[in-house]
């Protein structure tokens, strides 16, 4: 059922690019970059991450974003870029199996937990409190895998948007 969640929120992507400003996707990115992003991070991104990052780069759906990779777009690091954000918050302890993917602005961050796989090799999206010491107890398993934390977020998204 994931990868049907994920091909329907690309499908909405594409269906309402439109209300999208030009900033809110990075775009295509080479397979280059997703490879170095992954030989950097010494990870492999499960599938549906990995496809998301190669047709879409990084994505914000009204006040909704979702991290991923800039392709060289906006040079210096910051938020939204997966591969500095990972990087700084490593340098302060913070798993290396966490892929930090979107922030509640609570505090809270989406990741993938890199982890634990399933059959297709795809991982589940957790909550977790990257300043809290990372104890089991403050991790919340809340998406079975990116497609179904993708249509979510893309949905209220587009939900904010169509208000």
């Amino acid at each position: 059922m994931s990868r049907k969640n994920f091909d329907e929120a690309l499908g909405l992507l594409s269906q309402n690019k439109d209300l999208l400003e030009p900033e809110d996707i990075v775009g295509e990115l080479e397979e280059s970059v997703v490879s170095d992003a992954e030989n950097e991070l010494d990870v492999v991104f499960p599938p549906m991450f990995r496809t998301y990052l190669l047709e879409y780069g990084q994505i914000t759906v009204g006040s909704e974003e979702i991290y991923g990779l800039m392709g060289g777009k906006y040079p210096g690091g910051a938020v939204p870029d997966l591969l500095w954000l990972t990087k700084a918050l490593r340098s302060k302890g913070f798993p290396k199996y966490f892929l930090p993917i979107a922030d509640l602005g609570d505090g809270r961050l989406f990741v993938i937990d890199l982890s634990r796989r399933n059959e297709e090799n795809e991982s589940p999206v957790a909550l977790v409190f990257p300043s809290a010491e990372i104890p089991s107890a403050a991790i919340e398993t809340v998406f079975d895998d990116f497609g179904d934390f993708l249509l979510d977020t893309v949905r209220r998204g587009l939900k904010g948007i169509l208000r």
